[in-house]
């Protein structure tokens, strides 16, 4: 499963979740280290390895 990056501004902690691509958005993220509810989602660049040649 992917793992999604947060950010907690409460306590100033990054953090990841592993859900699946269906749970973003709906699912309820929660800090590990304070429990705040109001985290962030952090959007980070990605690439994509296949076999097939350029």
């Amino acid at each position: 499963m992917p793992m999604y990056p947060y950010h907690c501004p409460k306590c100033d902690k990054d953090f990841d979740v592993e859900m699946r691509p269906t749970e973003v958005g709906k699912r309820t993220v929660e800090c590990p280290s304070c429990h705040e509810k109001k985290v962030t989602r952090v959007y980070t660049g990605f690439f994509a390895k296949t076999s097939r040649k350029a």
